[in-house]
């Protein structure tokens, strides 16, 4: 099943490191070393604006194709 990440809005984790291809534990680390924004909190729920995703999607797809 792949995620879907809504044209706006905010999104959790899971879809948002699914989506990059990478584990749990590897998405936590690139948010604390800062290559991936912090989340916005909303309660205990940790939730990134769709377009933070989108970026980093882009960057990606960017650096595989150069």
């Amino acid at each position: 099943m792949n995620p879907v990440i809504p044209q706006e809005g905010f999104i959790r984790d899971k879809p948002f490191y699914t989506v990059l291809g990478i584990s749990r534990s590897m998405f936590w680390k690139l948010v604390q070393d800062g290559v991936i924004p912090r989340p916005k909190k909303f309660g205990r729920c940790s939730l990134w604006p769709v377009q933070t995703a989108r970026d980093m999607i882009d960057q990606i797809s960017q650096g595989e194709e150069g």
